[in-house]
């Protein structure tokens, strides 16, 4: 369908006018328009026939596709999140064209950033790494894990990153869309009939036919939320080095065994030398080949770019300044130290040298005492946390290690959400059992030993699926209970264990319960 056409319908059906091309790609074409009744631009994409899914031919097939197209439309005009551009309304034309209206944002993309600080050799540094794409790894898990069914963005890339202008009316510093915007003449896409779309460049490898978790078929395997954080990480990488983690390796190691490159070999920003360690543990984690070892949520891998940022900066604090001005800055408060002796203060008298000695005797006594003080006071502490924070006992412990993002490193600690966690005799059936609670809230972790055992002994009255990349979940609410109940039942490596998460707001809070 033209521009023209496509202007036309738009006119009618909202009122649009002055459209205007503003970037086209491998998914269509994007425009600009104004709406004037509400005195604002909007972005207008119209996709190209191969990207809704099916052949136009194909009569079945084509209405098959607009219609899984219009409910995933409407599924992504619900979300609501301050870093994902809003989609207005969606529509098909006369002609059969396929649109969706959207929030236009005055700026640009990552990747005309990332073009222009690779012709200028000057690298992002992790600071304005992680600032940049902190608003992007809250979009992700939010997508993720809070949108119920989930949503796999599915082309996580720097063209689909969009940075607002300054002074714009948007308050995340970048936004997540789907422009879909080609920006390199190279990029190789791949299409499935299950709709999957990615850009090469960006792809996880599970997502190559037989790979790592993946099916030995010849259709690729569909994205997951992990394959959305692997291309977040990828794109962490080009900005960091200016190169994209492809173009370090051969197209048979890309699609292939994935090697990590050495980032001493690569070009960062010089304030970053003395972090490259610390980045190359944070992108092995990322770029793990199997999605169970990478960084649980897209936030995750953010935090730990960001604490290798933090470490190099208490290394830098701890460097001596060089230079004498630069030496007292460190003692600003000191009294100068006097250039002659004071001959104005008489000497000392024999008589007074047993004063002096006795004084240091007695502040060797006291610095004694207080010394013993400290022990004690240290062995009473050490004392006071082996009796009321005693380490778990091996049956608790195997639930301890589990969980370690719910259940205290020891008993009557602190875990998730500041709850307090102890040891309970176990139920029936079960080898172990933890509880950690508070007035509020509490959640119950029994060890049954194994599935079979679990199984039986637990059953779930019309579950609901729930889960990530790490591992799947069945849930269903307990009724009878005072307070809202949910149990959950982890499959995987983690299916001898079952959970109970009890407060107001549990529907909820068991969403957010790091599970797995």
């Amino acid at each position: 369908m033209e521009s023209t056409d496509l202007a036309a319908h738009l006119s009618q059906r909202f009122g649009l006018t002055d459209l205007v091309e503003i970037g086209h790609g491998g998914m269509g074409v994007v425009y600009k328009a104004f709406d004037p009744a509400l005195r604002r631009h909007v972005a207008v994409k119209q996709l190209s026939a191969g990207a809704v899914g099916a052949d136009t031919d194909d009569s079945g097939g084509r209405n098959a596709a607009l219609a899984r197209f219009n409910s995933e439309m409407q599924m992504v005009a619900n979300t609501r999140h301050s870093a994902i551009v809003s989609i207005h309304s969606s529509g098909v034309t006369d002609a059969g064209s396929v649109y969706f209206v959207m929030d236009y944002v005055p700026g640009q993309t990552l990747a005309d950033e990332i073009r222009r600080r690779r012709e200028r050799g000057e690298p992002f540094t992790v600071t304005e790494t992680v600032a940049l794409l902190r608003p992007i790894a809250s979009a992700l898990d939010y997508l993720h894990l809070r949108v119920k069914p989930p949503i796999v963005h599915r082309d996580v890339k720097p063209g689909n990153i969009l940075v607002p202008e300054e002074h714009s009316s948007f308050e995340a510093r970048s936004l997540l869309t789907d422009f879909g915007i080609s920006l390199t003449p190279d990029e190789t896409r791949m299409t499935t009939l299950d709709m999957m779309i990615g850009t090469e460049a960006y792809t996880a490898p599970e997502l190559y036919p037989g790979r790592s978790h993946g099916a030995d078929t010849s259709q690729h395997n569909q994205p997951t939320a992990s394959s959305d954080n692997y291309a977040l990480a990828l794109i962490a990488f080009e900005m960091l080095t200016l190169n994209t983690l492809k173009d370090t390796m051969s197209t048979g190691e890309w699609r292939g065994e994935r090697p990590m490159p050495r980032l001493r070999e690569l070009t960062v920003a010089a304030s970053e030398n003395g972090v490259r360690d610390e980045l190359s543990s944070v992108f092995s984690k990322a770029f793990a080949e199997a999605p169970a070892y990478r960084h649980p949520t897209a936030s995750a891998f953010i935090d730990a770019l960001s604490g290798a940022d933090s470490a190099q900066a208490t290394t830098r604090t701890h460097v001596p300044p060089s230079g004498d001005r630069a030496t007292r800055q460190y003692v600003p408060n000191s009294a100068p130290m006097p250039m002659q002796p004071n001959y104005a203060a008489p000497p000392p008298h024999y008589s007074q040298r047993p004063m002096q000695r006795q004084s240091s005797v007695g502040t060797v006594v006291v610095a004694s005492l207080a010394t013993l003080l400290v022990l004690l006071l240290v062995a009473a502490a050490a004392a006071w946390f082996l009796v009321f924070r005693p380490s778990w006992s091996d049956a608790d412990a195997k639930i301890a290690d589990a969980f370690p993002g719910i259940v205290s490193d020891r008993e009557n600690g602190s875990g998730w959400k500041g709850l307090t966690c102890g040891s309970r005799e176990p139920s029936e059936g079960q080898d172990a059992r933890i509880v950690c609670a508070s007035e509020s809230a509490s959640v119950v972790v029994a060890d049954y030993g194994s599935r079979e055992n679990r199984d039986s002994r637990v059953s779930l009255t019309d579950p609901e699926g729930l889960g990530n990349d790490a591992c799947t979940i069945a849930s269903a609410e307990v009724p009878g209970s005072e307070r809202p109940t949910y149990a959950l039942l982890p499959e995987g490596n983690l299916d001898r264990f079952a959970l109970l998460i009890s407060s107001a707001n549990a529907k909820s809070d068991r969403l957010e319960l790091p599970t797995c």
